[in-house]
């Protein structure tokens, strides 16, 4: 019935491989390193891409986002529901991870599409349905492309630094740290806080 553990929760996943806005080439010269490959330092501009990409809260370069809520909206559990309106008479926001201003390729619910929503470019609003778990389907899928843009070019200098400032710092303290630590002792989170996501702003 359900592949989530947690049905109330949503799950946004992507298969699509992180791609560094950064060139080797750059991050080596940045380092100091002898040119023109290194495999640790490729690795590492991976590693420091997908922790910049989890301390801001929005994806970098352009990638197709799937958003699954097997149980949308819920309202107590399925054993005890809340008393009250149908769940369908609200209209709802719902939040699209790792997004800033998303494409919405398609929306879904139990399998049907759901051609009216409002985009609001890092969520959509839609009207609730009435049906609330027991569902073989799931209740809502968001198939979006979430990102700065497709280019490297498209993302902004501050957070290509960024990158390049944590992967130089994993680099030389390789074995010894990890890139969430790196973020905030390389000095990227510095470089990274005007495009933090608000919610994660403490």
């Amino acid at each position: 019935m359900s592949e989530f553990t947690n049905r109330k929760a949503g799950r946004a996943e992507t298969a699509e491989p992180t791609v560094s806005p950064v060139p080797l080439a750059d991050a080596l010269e940045f380092a100091s390193l002898p040119g023109p490959t290194d495999p640790l330092m490729e690795a590492l501009l991976v590693a420091a891409t997908d922790a910049v990409i989890n301390y801001i809260g929005f994806d970098l370069l352009d990638r197709e986002w799937t958003l699954t809520h097997w149980d949308w909206p819920t309202y107590g559990t399925v054993a005890a529901r809340n008393l009250g309106r149908v769940t369908g008479a609200f209209e709802r926001e719902i939040s699209l991870p790792y997004a800033r201003n998303a494409t919405v390729v398609s929306v879904t619910s139990y399998g049907e599409p759901v051609l009216t929503f409002t985009n609001r470019g890092r969520s959509i609003v839609l009207r609730g349905s009435g049906r609330d778990g027991l569902n073989d389907d799931p209740a809502l899928v968001v198939v979006y492309d979430a990102g700065f843009g497709p280019d490297s070019s498209d993302i902004p200098a501050q957070i290509k630094q960024a990158v390049l400032m944590l992967a130089s710092w994993l680099y030389e303290h390789r074995g010894q740290c990890d890139a969430a630590d790196g973020v905030v002792k390389s000095g990227a989170a510095s470089m990274l806080t005007p495009w933090r996501k608000p919610e994660l702003i403490w």
